[in-house]
């Protein structure tokens, strides 16, 4: 396991779970990026930007002493360690709530607006694109939430995977694996599925058309 690799322009946590390797990635601003599993070390890194030692950030970015010093090297510390404990309990199957707050600020108002709607689908539980189109007081933009789910920088803090198409089947998925993850992390969660599709009404969102 590997934590908190401090650089100019946050901290990184690399760690192993019980499903292969993770990472994250803490700016000044809160959680930037999450890393679903991969079963290279060394590919976490490359999608850090960190390669075998080196610097996640640009060499322009100002050190974190320059943006809050000890305050935020504090606040980096304590949210990784929050991050880490829960990372390896999903992973280990336990239900989890996950509660980092997000570094908001290179995210287009849409893209907020549509976190903060998934962020709140519980643990084992679904919702449509067109479901959290509406709850965001976006009607009609299920394509939208489509695009701003495969741009989530953040999986299962912004749990993007709990979000499916309204026929049941799973849309899609830009982690690695891509629809085969998403399927595996929904069924870890308690999600059945006939076929390619999901079954079952009671843990999904009532505009939801479930296979029999």
């Amino acid at each position: 396991m590997i934590h908190e690799i401090e650089a100019p322009g946050g901290m990184v946590l690399i760690l192993e779970t019980a499903m292969g390797w993770c990472g994250a990635l803490w700016g000044p601003g809160g959680l930037g990026r999450v890393i679903l599993p991969e079963s290279e070390l060394q590919s976490v890194r490359d999608k850090l930007g960190i390669g075998a030692t080196g610097n996640p950030f640009s060499r322009d970015e100002p050190a974190p002493s320059d943006r809050g010093g000890d305050a935020w090297r504090q606040r980096a510390a304590r949210g990784l360690a929050d991050l880490e404990r829960d990372l390896q309990a999903y992973f280990a199957g336990r239900a989890v709530a996950f509660s980092a707050s997000l570094d908001a600020s290179g995210l287009s108002r849409f893209d907020k607006e549509i976190y903060a709607v998934a962020k709140k689908i519980p643990y084992g539980e679904v919702r449509t694109y067109q479901g959290v189109a509406r709850e965001a007081g976006r009607p009609g933009a299920a394509r939208a939430v489509g695009g701003a789910m495969a741009r989530n920088p953040c999986p299962l803090v912004v749990p993007c995977h709990r979000v499916v198409r309204s026929d049941g089947g799973m849309g899609g998925f830009s982690a690695p694996c891509g629809i085969d993850l998403k399927r595996r992390l929904l069924e870890m969660e308690g999600i059945r599925f006939r076929g390619s599709g999901i079954r079952g009404k009671e843990k999904t969102g009532a505009d939801l058309c479930v296979l029999p």
